[in-house]
């Protein structure tokens, strides 16, 4: 998939757009110097899996009730 290797060129702009996005998790059970962040588009094993994934959605014809179900799900738990 050429996109990860796209994000790291330094001359093309995708790697601004790849990090911007990141998820983190402040003060990790209480802990105020345990932190964890991660920029999730600029790692390369997941981009392929978020493009199964919503591949997936058309691919099988899931009602779109049912993919945010779902994903509702996935993201709570």
């Amino acid at each position: 998939m050429p996109f990860p290797i796209c994000s790291r060129l330094s001359f093309l702009p995708f790697e601004g757009w790849v990090t911007s996005f990141v998820i983190s998790f402040p003060k990790i059970l209480g802990w105020e110097t345990v932190n964890f962040a991660m920029k999730p588009f600029y790692l390369p094993g997941v981009v392929p899996f978020m493009l199964v994934a919503i591949l997936t959605i058309f691919i099988h014809r899931i009602p779109g009730r049912k993919v945010a179900l779902a994903w509702k799900d996935t993201v709570k738990d």
